[in-house]
C-alpha cells in the first residue's frame, strides 16, 4: 500500500478517494460515506483540482457508493453527494455511476446547485431536469445506480409504478424479467 501511494502521490490523498487516467478518460473514485464531509473546502478543492486536471480529457466519469438521485425510499435520504453536484457540472462530468440501492436506476440529464444537508442526509437545492430524449449537454449529468451486484434486487413494486418514481428517474429496474 505504501508504495501504491508513493507512485500514486496527490491522486490518492485517502484510502477510498483518488483518481486515475486511461486513454482520453479520468476517473474519480469518491468516498460517499457518511463520515466524509464534501462541504469541506479542502476535499471540494481536492475534486476541483482533479478535475480540472482532466479538462484534456473527452470523458471525465465520477463514482461513488451511495447514490445522490435515486426512487427507492428504503435509501431516499443518502443524498450527501449531491452537496458535490456543481463542481461535476462547472467540469463537464457527463455520468455519474454509483452502487449501494439494489437495483438499476437512470436519470434524464439533470442540473443540481446544492444548497445544505439537512441531519437526515437530505441535500435540498434547485433542479432542472432535461426533456426527455434530449442528448446531454454540457454541465447536465445522467446517474447511472447499478447496485445489483453483491445480493438481491430490490424496489420491486416501486419500479413498476412509474408515478411513485422522482421527477428525475428515467428508467428503474428492480427484476430480472424484462418487463420490470
Amino acid at each position: 500500500q505504501q508504495r501504491f501511494r508513493v507512485a500514486a502521490g496527490k491522486n490518492y490523498p485517502a484510502m477510498s478517494t483518488f483518481f486515475f487516467d486511461t486513454g482520453n478518460a479520468r476517473f474519480l473514485m469518491l468516498d460517499a460515506d457518511h463520515y466524509m464531509d464534501w462541504s469541506n473546502k479542502e476535499w471540494r478543492k481536492w475534486l476541483d483540482d482533479a478535475l480540472s486536471g482532466a479538462k484534456d480529457k473527452t470523458w471525465r466519469f465520477v463514482l461513488y457508493h451511495q447514490t445522490a438521485f435515486n426512487s427507492d425510499q428504503s435509501h431516499f435520504s443518502e443524498q450527501r453527494m449531491r452537496l458535490i453536484s456543481d463542481i461535476l457540472e462547472k467540469h463537464d462530468v457527463r455520468i455519474v455511476f454509483c452502487g449501494h440501492v439494489h437495483n438499476y436506476q437512470r436519470t434524464f440529464p439533470l442540473h443540481f446547485k446544492p444548497n445544505v444537508m439537512n441531519a437526515k442526509g437530505m441535500v435540498d437545492g434547485q433542479i432542472e431536469i432535461a426533456s426527455k430524449g434530449n442528448p446531454v449537454h454540457a454541465g447536465e449529468i445522467v446517474y447511472i445506480t447499478s447496485g445489483g451486484g453483491g445480493g438481491p434486487l430490490t424496489g420491486t413494486q416501486i419500479a413498476l409504478t412509474p408515478d411513485k418514481w422522482q421527477p428525475f428517474t428515467e428508467q428503474f429496474i428492480a427484476s430480472t424479467d424484462r418487463k420490470s
